[in-house]
Formats: C-alpha cells, sequence, structure tokens
C-alpha cells in the first residue's frame, strides 16, 4: 500500500490529514457520542480498524480502505498507524 495513495484516498474520504476523535469527526461519521466512541474504540489501534472498516463519513458512502486495497482490517489498520493518520 503506497504511502502516497493511501493518504490521499484517506484524505478524500474524511477530509482531513490526520483522524483526532472531536465532535465534528464523530457526528460526520455517525459513531455516536464521543465518550461512547471512544470507549467503543479503547486505544489507537481500535480506531484504525474503524476508519478501515468505514464505508460512510460525512454524508458520503464509499468503500471501505480495507475493501479498496484488498487487505484484512488488521493490516489496514496497522497502515493507517504507520503513516500516522490518526491520533486517539
Amino acid at each position: 500500500m503506497l504511502s502516497k495513495f493511501v493518504k490521499k484516498i484517506f484524505f478524500n474520504f474524511f477530509e482531513v490529514p490526520n483522524f483526532i476523535i472531536n465532535e465534528n469527526m464523530v457526528l460526520a461519521g455517525n459513531f455516536g457520542d464521543i465518550q461512547g466512541f471512544r470507549d467503543r474504540c479503547r486505544n489507537c489501534r481500535g480506531l484504525a480498524r474503524i476508519l478501515a472498516a468505514t464505508g460512510y463519513f460525512g454524508g458520503k458512502s464509499f468503500l471501505s480502505l480495507e475493501r479498496i486495497f484488498k487487505v484484512s482490517n488488521e493490516a489496514m489498520a496497522i497502515r493507517l498507524e504507520e503513516l500516522d493518520l490518526l491520533e486517539f
């Protein structure tokens, strides 16, 4: 998974260079409330797994990152972490 390509698609989906849990991001992803979402994620890897599998954000539906790159959820989550595309 080439970093440039992953970053480009990530930005197209989430409209930020890195995903930080805040009210706007949680609402745009229809993830519920902030605390509930944090509890569901539990840590950075949990957040990465959710983002790797999501197919909806900001009113847009799309193929998940794991489906686009044809990799497992765990492999995609690890790549998102390696590229510093999220903060927990």
